[in-house]
């Protein structure tokens, strides 16, 4: 088992960095408490980024 994680940003190079979601070893979407995030969260926030 690992522990990696990996934590999507945006605004960083503006330093106005926010944090999107975090992504396990095996390239799942994590919750604030590392619980599974379904697909379909995931396309509501990308979508509601791309608007922006």
């Amino acid at each position: 088992m690992t522990r990696s994680y990996l934590a999507c940003m945006s605004g960083l190079s503006k330093g106005h960095g926010r944090h999107h979601t975090i992504f396990d070893w095996a390239c799942t979407p994590l919750d604030d408490q590392l619980e599974p995030v379904s697909p379909a969260a995931i396309r509501e926030e990308l979508d509601r980024l791309l608007a922006s």
